[in-house]
């Protein structure tokens, strides 16, 4: 076993509030996450590796496509990234974490963010 597939689709239908009819309506929200889990116990000191591709809050959900053609600000779902957990002493892990999303810049061009973060977990 070297590696894992994970694979999610939720499809929620429901009554959300709408700020402009002042009042609820049904309304629907798609949300897709893809994993790729290499197996830990392959590299020595090391916890986990995973890379994902998700879109959350989707309206009109297409798997790849970063924006619509109207380029509206919130249609801008989708991020990707990995995490890497290396283990720093016994039942310590730091876990470094790599995310880009995506938004329009002031000239009206969709440019990637990237973030970065770095956790430390403490096992008991």
């Amino acid at each position: 076993k070297i590696m894992s597939f994970g694979i999610g689709y939720q499809d929620m239908i429901g009554k959300v509030w709408d700020s402009t009819s002042l009042k609820y309506i049904t309304d629907s929200n798609r949300s897709f996450r893809a994993s790729l889990n290499l197996n830990p116990n392959l590299i020595p000191k090391v916890s986990k590796v995973e890379y994902f591709y998700q879109r959350n809050n989707d309206l009109d959900f297409n798997l790849f496509e970063l924006f619509t053609e109207d380029n509206s600000w919130e249609s801008i779902s989708a991020a990707h990234g990995y995490n890497i957990g290396v283990d720093a002493a016994s039942n310590i892990t730091i876990i470094y974490q790599s995310r880009t999303t995506y938004r329009y810049n002031q000239l009206g061009e969709l440019e990637p963010t990237r973030i970065m973060q770095l956790d430390t977990q403490f096992y008991f």
